[in-house]
């Protein structure tokens, strides 16, 4: 489960409505050739099926490679390190999520954020960052791909950011988050998934609308996200699918 997925969206609209600043934040089997002589050669042994790739070994490397640069993003963006401090709540959540769509919840065997791309200070915010996770095995990963293409996903990721809200975010109102399903293309990927999840908090007369997209996919073991958030401002669909479209080309190539 992506933790930006499971965490961050309320995090952050709550930062900036109770007035905190927000971190710019396989080889064929060889065959015995004619000998051209009468006499018999021996067969050479069949070459070994390859090993499977050791995925918390070749994960960060790949990772690396793909995940968002900061040469990707346009003019304008200051690039900051993730502030990667996944605390229990977050873990808790993502368990949460999991058992609400119906998944049993596996940690990934290797999970690399990507640096945060933000364009402003503290409002209006927009906000880009990838993550790449690597699973143990396919069943897994097309397991969670099956979920989160489901139609559970919306509403338990609705529920989740509701809580974190109303937990984070004391003396503020909110709208109900309203889901939207999006439908991102990634070619040469096992599947692809999207939500946008949107809502607008108030606190002393000032009202702040909040959008959060996730786009992602899977290939093989390997699962990438793309996780957008907009404070008082538009997301550029244009834009995003963009960037999502080099995450997916670069997916594909170095998946595990």
């Amino acid at each position: 489960m992506n933790r930006r997925m499971s965490a961050l969206p309320a995090l952050a609209l709550a930062a900036v409505l109770t007035g905190c600043t927000i971190s710019a934040d396989v080889d064929p089997e060889s065959s015995p050739s004619e000998s051209p002589t009468p006499s018999p050669s021996p067969s050479p042994s069949p070459s070994p099926s390859p090993s499977p790739v050791d995925v918390a070994v070749a994960g960060p490397a790949a990772a690396n490679k793909i995940n968002l640069q900061t040469a990707d993003l346009p003019a304008g963006f200051a690039t900051s390190p993730p502030a990667d401090t996944e605390s229990a709540d977050d873990l808790a959540s993502a368990k949460e999520i999991a058992t609400c769509i119906g998944i049993t919840f596996v940690e990934p065997l290797v999970g690399e954020l990507s640096d945060d791309f933000i364009k402003g200070s503290e409002f209006p915010i927009l906000e880009y960052a990838s993550q790449v996770e690597f699973y143990a095995d396919e069943a897994t990963v097309a397991s969670d791909l099956v979920a989160f293409q489901g139609e559970k996903i919306g509403a338990c990721l609705a529920k989740q950011v509701k809580e974190d809200l109303s937990t984070e975010a004391d003396g503020v109102t909110f709208t109900p988050v309203v889901v939207t399903r999006l439908t991102p293309t990634a070619a040469g990927a096992d599947g692809a998934f999207g939500l946008r999840l949107s809502t607008k908090g108030t606190s002393q007369g000032q009202a702040i609308p909040f959008t959060f997209d996730v786009l992602g996919f899977a290939k093989d073991r390997t699962v990438v996200s793309l996780t957008v958030f907009a404070l008082g401002t538009k997301i550029n669909d244009i834009e995003r699918d963009a960037l999502f479209a080099k995450l997916v080309e670069r997916g594909v190539a170095n998946a595990l």
